[in-house]
């Protein structure tokens, strides 16, 4: 089982980047943008990607391997906060605006919630 979820999760990577590849990236100004103005495209990649950032910290913890960053115990960061989490970064950092906006979620998700 642990093979073919490395295995499947590989492939969608590689996947993922060949498409990036042929598509200009959202930056996270961008992203921010579109998620206030309520755009389902914008608001299902940005949930998408807390996802799958979830399931990145589910992998690490069955590997005993630390986590990417760490929610409160008995707390669940909707989608909206993990937004706002990042939104929060980029007012305080500028110039993260300007990078992918996957890049500076999960920093910006790191450096919120920091395991200890």
């Amino acid at each position: 089982m642990k093979v073919y979820l490395g295995t499947m999760l590989i492939v969608m990577g590689l996947a993922i980047s060949s498409a990036s590849a042929e598509q200009k990236q959202f930056t996270a100004n961008e992203a921010l943008a579109g998620y206030s103005k309520d755009l389902a495209s914008v608001k299902l990649y940005l949930k998408g990607m807390d996802e799958a950032l979830s399931w990145a910290n589910a992998l690490l913890h069955n590997k005993k391997r630390p986590y990417l960053y760490c929610e409160p115990k008995n707390v669940t960061i909707t989608v909206d906060q993990s937004v706002d989490i990042m939104r929060r970064f980029v007012a305080n950092r500028p110039e993260a605006g300007e990078w992918p906006v996957g890049m500076t979620f999960l920093i910006a998700m790191e450096q919120a919630l920091p395991c200890s």
